[in-house]
């Protein structure tokens, strides 16, 4: 992507002829190039405190996932994702796959299918709001506090497989 963003903008203004009164038109067009702001996640702080029983240890392994996230707030970590992540950290792959885990249990992200995942768009958003919007609302509490997808795919639970 380019690192310059082209704004155009035009300018009318009206110029007044002294001596007969007649008003004319001027319309002048400017381009700017500005910088982009470079790629972002959005947290959300309302639902943040259901974070806090989550070690701090995991807060590196999360913030290699969001790098990972789509726009759609979804992530794939098949085995070569972990394994990626596990270099990138330092850590065991078996680490993250605890992690992700934890962060399964906790709903910080969901399940959609083996390996494929969405992270909590309460939690975190990628894009725009309105795109962001769209993807909480698959997604409402249960009584017991529990997040469950409403979506057209049924969440596959843990029960169900084995990564090996």
């Amino acid at each position: 992507m380019d690192s310059k963003k082209r704004i155009s903008q035009e300018i009318t203004s009206q110029v007044v002829d002294n001596e007969t009164g007649e008003i004319s038109k001027e319309v002048k067009h400017q381009i700017a190039f500005v910088e982009r702001e470079p790629d972002y996640v959005k947290l959300y702080i309302s639902d943040i405190f259901r974070l806090t029983d989550v070690p701090k240890s995991s807060n590196d392994i999360m913030l290699a996932m969001l790098k990972r996230m789509t726009y759609n707030n979804d992530i794939a970590l098949f085995a070569p994702v972990k394994r990626e992540i596990a270099k990138e950290l330092g850590l065991k792959e078996v680490t993250i796959s605890k992690a992700i885990e934890l962060f399964v249990k906790k709903s910080i992200i969901l399940r959609k299918d083996r390996g494929l995942y969405i992270i909590n768009p309460y939690f975190f958003g990628r894009g725009k709001w309105e795109d962001i919007k769209k993807v909480r609302l698959q997604i409402e509490y249960s009584k017991g506090g529990r997040m469950i997808l409403k979506t057209e795919f049924v969440p596959v639970e843990r029960k169900e497989y084995e990564e090996v």
